[in-house]
């Protein structure tokens, strides 16, 4: 009778497949009763009725669950809290050593004696069973551990700030967000959905059962509390869209199976919300096996089905539960890290362009130069304090950006510089008030060798990004020196024009250089190559500085212009020394776009190539933080500083 209720248990505590907790609309552990009910009759029918097999497998298992009720006593009466409480523990003590002795006496000796009578067959059963909760755990034991590098997203996100007054208007397109409790795993559902339909969706419903299962169904007082902590959660998911800049409102339910609940919640929602379309997220594997199907229940597959029959779209969001993360990974810093009260969406396409509401920058106009910090920034509310100057500096934690590839479309054409989006980029940085900006190389395209023309593009770029942070460190691109032309290197006496206009304006003494910056966690070494001017002296250099930084630095942070993964005159020398030590980040640009992969170089390399140049991606730039417990945040931002993409992060190496 106590089965269903036993694993019930279990499941709740992920020893078994947690569709086991669930209660029917009859208020009972109906997948429990059904599988205790078919392994009672697979048992009859195996033993053929014989009671004296079933009594000796019954009166194992229950000296088994005797023995380990009276150890569990026994650790009970130990606790201080318990002893304090009563103060007659030890008599109570006494028992339950005696009664521990004693089954623990019978069982042995039932084994013992009935082994070849069946006992065998239940030691065997009851094992395997053991073996496979244990499994079933260190199952759910992993996929709990990476969705719970997402719920690290909450230490950063907005407590305060302007919640605006936005006006829900229902009959304009609607995005409602299936969630559950306020976790990282809620908040990258709503981040992906601004990311794939950017300025779509004018509202966000977020949309929720408090489901009550064996573990909550414990009273009134029980449901309740459940269902005051689902509106607490939805509560603060409004309150975030909100502060993105995004009206938003929540519906709830409580009920004792999700998936009825829901689709009758969603019918009611599509009716007063006419052009919604729903959202959920699910927990997908890249190999997925047949216990995945088992563990996982298909939840949001069978309300995307009732939903579709019942003429409403939805989509599925894919959660990977089997993600390849770095090794030392840390947990994922949020998206929405420094947002305020802006709309947080990133910026379409030109084809795309619409006239934005007022509060957010219009991406299809080109900001006035000068024209001060950008309006539709978001506010990063308290930033690490400390300030970075040239030659470095000192900081509480570190807070930079960092982008590359600014240069203009077309061979000698300075009229076509891209001011405008370098300086949108600068006033963003700025107005998220980063420390430092990082620029990642080429600044001008010259070939026709006129030093004018490339002191001219130079100043155009200078012009853009003073409208930015008031430190910006620059690295030099293939574009500094020669437009690739042979030979690379700068210092061979022939007097290129772009290294000449590219040093006058870096005004230091060589194209490499590296700059310390003291935090309150130790200190970070920015290590700046010039590719493309690699000789023997910058390769001595490198070898050097980097050797200095492994015995004192605890972040080394190398910026160069190619990727550590490309083919180019010095390149392979180079990535091989960096490799010899220790690096926490490789940030580069060159191929004018935003790449991350995880697996390579320990997912510590980023291409950042989005300062403006011809692309298909919309220009933008990244911002890094460091974090309390010492790790760094990697953040995607579009040109308007608005966080996009999933964020990334990596722990000092």
């Amino acid at each position: 009778i106590a089965g269903p209720r036993v694993m019930a248990n279990l499941a709740h505590d992920s020893y078994l497949p947690h569709r086991l907790s669930a209660l029917s609309d009859r208020l009972t552990m109906q997948n429990g009763v059904l599988l205790m009910g078919g392994a009672s009759l697979f048992m009859l029918i195996y033993t053929r009725g014989s009671v004296d097999a079933l009594v000796v497998m019954y009166s194992i298992n229950v000296f088994v669950t005797f023995s380990l009720s009276q150890a569990g006593m026994f650790r009970y009466w130990l606790r201080r809290d318990t002893q304090q409480k009563y103060p007659k523990w030890r008599s109570s003590m006494a028992v339950a050593i005696v009664c521990f002795v004693l089954c623990s006496f019978i069982l042995v000796i039932n084994v013992f004696e009935k082994f070849f009578e069946g006992a065998w067959l239940t030691v065997v059963v009851t094992g395997a069973l053991i073996v496979v909760c244990l499994i079933i755990k260190r199952h759910y034991r992993g996929v709990f551990a990476r969705l719970k590098r997402l719920d690290t997203i909450l230490e950063a996100l907005p407590t305060s700030g302007p919640l605006k007054e936005l006006h829900i208007e229902k009959r304009k397109p609607t995005a409602v967000l299936l969630v559950a409790s306020f976790s990282g795993l809620g908040i990258h559902s709503l981040l992906t959905v601004v990311k794939l339909f950017p300025r779509y969706f004018h509202n966000v419903v977020f949309m929720s059962v408090a489901v009550v299962d064996s573990a909550t169904f414990q009273g009134v007082e029980e449901v309740d509390r459940v269902r005051e902590e689902t509106e607490t959660a939805l509560q603060k998911y409004v309150d975030l869209a909100r502060r993105m800049g995004i009206p938003a409102d929540y519906r709830m339910s409580v009920g004792t199976e999700a998936v009825a609940e829901c689709e009758r919640l969603a019918t009611e929602v599509a009716r007063e919300y006419e052009r919604s379309i729903f959202f959920a997220g699910k927990l997908i594997f890249e190999r997925e096996r047949w216990w995945d199907r088992l563990l996982h229940n298909e939840t949001a597959y069978v309300i995307q089905r009732r939903l579709q029959f019942a003429g409403l779209a939805m989509v599925i969001l894919p959660v990977r539960g089997a993600m390849r993360i770095p090794r030392a990974a840390a947990p994922l810093l949020a998206c929405a890290a420094a947002l305020g009260g802006v709309r947080c969406i990133p910026a379409p396409e030109a084809a795309r362009c619409e006239t934005p509401p007022g509060d957010v920058v219009d991406p299809c106009a080109d900001p006035a130069p000068g024209g001060g910090a950008l309006p539709g920034t978001p506010d990063p509310g308290e930033v690490p304090a400390g300030s970075v100057g040239p030659a470095g500096g000192s900081v509480d934690r570190l807070w930079f950006a960092t982008t590359g590839d600014t240069r203009p479309g077309f061979c000698d054409r300075t009229e076509d510089y891209p001011s405008a989006a370098i300086g949108q980029i600068a006033r963003a940085m700025k107005a998220l008030r980063v420390q430092l900006a990082l620029d990642l190389g080429d600044h001008m395209y010259v070939c026709n060798q006129s030093l004018a023309e490339a002191k001219a593009q130079m100043g155009l770029y200078m012009g853009a990004v003073a409208q930015g942070p008031a430190t910006w460190w620059m690295t030099m691109g293939n574009h500094e020196c020669g437009n690739e032309t042979a030979p690379y290197s700068c210092f061979g006496g022939h007097g290129d024009a772009n290294f000449t206009a590219y040093m006058s304006a870096l005004r230091r003494s060589l194209p490499y250089y590296f700059a310390d910056v003291q935090t309150s966690l130790g200190k970070a070494r920015f290590v700046v190559v010039a590719d493309d001017s690699w000789d023997a002296a910058q390769a001595d250099w490198l070898e050097s500085t980097l050797s200095a930084a492994d015995a004192t630095a605890r972040y080394t942070i190398v910026a160069r212009h190619h990727p550590v993964t490309g083919a180019r005159p010095g390149n392979a020398r180079i990535v091989q020394t960096i490799a010899r030590h220790k690096y926490s980040l490789i940030l580069t640009a060159h191929s004018h776009l935003y790449a991350h992969d995880p697996d390579a170089f320990g997912g510590r390399s980023a291409i950042v190539g989005l300062g403006g140049a011809p692309s298909s991606t919309a220009p933008g730039f990244g911002t890094v933080l460091q974090n309390r417990d010492g790790s760094l945040t990697f953040v995607r931002r579009d040109a308007n500083g608005n966080p996009i993409d999933v964020p990334w992060t990596v722990a000092p190496q």
